[in-house]
């Protein structure tokens, strides 16, 4: 091969590069969601409830899960960590319940915040639940 064929082989293949790195980037912020967009279903957060009051309400008080306290702890971080949270629970028997249950229980938590119901169930999954991010109410 000569210089000049070397050296367009080795552009193209930089932009190339450069074309799917960004593209990897634009996909990553368009699957991007704020908790204020209405991530969850008023009948998700419903059924949380129920889960809360029958898993979790013996040993955990309401007061730390809303209001100032929640939100110092969970505002501008991704949901995974909330997640990562209520997914060590219960303490006797961690990661027990189904990913809908754990996605329910913080639908729950994100309903008593404030944060508005949408048309589509939080998914349970975490490749889900890591695209989102615990923003400030709007």
């Amino acid at each position: 091969m000569t210089t000049t064929r070397l050296f367009v082989a080795a552009s193209t293949l930089t932009a190339l590069a450069l074309t799917v790195a960004s593209a990897t980037v634009d996909l990553r912020a368009a699957q991007a969601k704020n908790a204020s967009e209405g991530i969850y279903t008023k009948a998700q957060a419903e059924r949380g409830l129920t889960l809360y009051d029958t898993s979790c309400a013996s040993c955990h008080e309401l007061g730390k899960f809303k209001g100032t306290e929640f939100a110092n702890a969970w505002t501008d971080k991704p949901l995974i960590d909330l997640h990562t949270a209520v997914v060590s629970m219960p303490m006797d028997a961690p990661g027990s319940m189904k990913p809908a249950e754990y996605a329910e229980i913080i639908a729950y938590f994100l309903s008593i915040n404030g944060y508005p119901a949408g048309q589509t169930e939080l998914d349970g999954s975490e490749a889900s639940i890591k695209a989102i991010t615990l923003d400030a109410k709007k």
